[in-house]
């Protein structure tokens, strides 16, 4: 299966830096030294001394291994349905703007409303209608503890910057993606689910918070991505 998925990620990096996808060749180089990295990682379960001593807590185990919890029979509410209904109403509309532009709202001088914008606004619409209509409570959605990582705001913080001191474009184009930083700190929901999926407790974030099975696939990738894409900017432009 590795084999396979090696194949297909060399091809796509071939692809990507043959006929001038930067995204695809930098991401193609990305998934391939994160899976060399995270192929051999840590020592398999049977071998793992914290997991076996883990296996010798009746209640650890039955945890790992006894539970048949599932959603299937469960009876959603109709207030949950509306709001997934909602959801992939957004999504819909989102991609209908983003394919046919051409329906996107035009300013006098001819320009179109950008797809962030658009994004913006749809998403938030659907916030709205959830509150409205599936009655879901604003107060439980910002109860959390909140932390900005966002590349985005990297981006517009900084591009202006690195224009106006004379950085050319395609080399800013290849370093764009050193500034991901969603991994950084494990506070996004894909990282806390993956954690929580994770009944042998081997995907952790550290008593120290940055000591988190995500920092070494995260900063490999980060690294290599910057690397592959400098280069193939180099080549392109």
């Amino acid at each position: 299966m590795f084999l396979i998925q090696l194949m297909i990620v060399l091809l796509a990096l071939y692809i990507g830096s043959r006929y001038g996808s930067l995204a695809l060749g930098a991401i193609s180089g990305t998934g391939l030294a994160a899976s060399a990295c995270s192929y051999k990682r840590g020592l398999d379960l049977g071998k793992d001394p914290a997991f076996q001593a883990r296996l010798k807590d009746p209640e650890m185990y039955e945890y790992m291994y006894g539970s048949t919890a599932t959603s299937l029979g469960k009876e959603i509410s109709a207030s949950a349905k509306r709001a997934v209904y909602i959801f992939l109403a957004s999504i819909a509309v989102i991609v209908l703007f983003a394919s046919c532009q051409r329906l996107l709202p035009s300013y006098e001088d001819g320009s179109r409303l950008k797809m962030n914008i658009v994004i913006q606004i749809v998403m938030l619409t659907a916030a709205a209608l959830m509150v409205i209509v599936s009655k879901a409570s604003p107060k439980k959605a910002v109860a959390g503890s909140v932390l900005i990582n966002s590349q985005g705001a990297v981006v517009v913080a900084m591009l202006p910057l690195a224009y106006s001191l004379g950085i050319p474009g395609p080399v800013l184009l290849g370093v764009l993606p050193s500034v991901y930083g969603y991994f950084f700190i494990p506070n996004y929901p894909s990282d806390i689910a993956t954690v929580n999926f994770d009944r042998s407790g081997t995907t952790v974030i550290g008593k120290y918070l940055l000591n988190h099975s995500f920092m070494m696939p995260g900063l490999v990738s980060v690294a290599v991505s910057t690397i592959v894409a400098s280069i193939i900017s180099s080549l392109i432009f």
